[in-house]
C-alpha cells in the first residue's frame, strides 16, 4: 500500500482573508476550484521544508511565518494512505502574487466566504477547522 503526505497552507493577511488560487481548467484534477496554496511532500523532504517550497511555485510568496495547526489521515481509493497537514502563514503588507501554470486565478478572500466557494471536501475540513479554532488570528 501506498502512502503520501500533503502540506496545505493558509495564508493570511493584514486583514484578515486568506489567499485563494483557483486552479487552471487544464489541470488533471478539480479544474477550476478555488484551493490554497500546496501540496504532496517529496520523499524524504522536511514537511514545513514542503509547504514554504509549494507557497513560492504556486503563489511566489515566501513565508516565514508558518505554524503546523492541524492535520488528519485517512484511505484514499486513488492513492493509499494519505495524510494531510494544514498550516497557517501570516503575512504583512500585500505579498504579490505570482501563479505558477497550475491555477489562473487568485484572490484574497474572508474565510466565511472562501468556505462557501470551496467544493474540495478536505479543504472545506481544513478551514473549518481554521475558523471554528480561530487559528487564522494573529497571536
Amino acid at each position: 500500500m501506498n502512502s503520501f503526505v500533503v502540506s496545505k497552507v493558509l495564508v493570511v493577511n493584514e486583514k484578515g482573508e486568506v489567499l485563494a488560487l483557483r486552479r487552471s481548467q487544464t489541470d488533471e484534477r478539480r479544474p477550476g476550484q478555488w484551493d490554497f496554496p500546496g501540496g504532496w511532500v517529496d520523499a524524504g523532504e522536511d514537511i514545513l521544508t514542503a509547504v514554504k517550497r509549494e507557497a513560492i511555485e504556486e503563489a511566489g510568496i515566501e513565508l516565514t511565518d508558518s505554524k503546523l495547526v492541524f492535520a488528519f489521515s485517512e484511505m484514499t481509493i486513488d492513492h493509499g494512505s494519505g495524510t494531510w497537514l494544514l498550516y497557517v502563514a501570516h503575512v504583512s503588507g500585500d505579498p504579490k502574487v505570482t501563479l505558477s501554470r497550475e491555477h489562473d486565478a487568485h484572490a484574497w478572500k474572508r474565510p466565511e466566504d472562501f468556505l462557501k466557494e470551496i467544493t474540495y471536501e478536505r479543504q472545506q475540513k481544513m478551514l473549518q477547522y481554521g475558523l471554528e479554532n480561530k487559528l487564522l488570528e494573529e497571536n
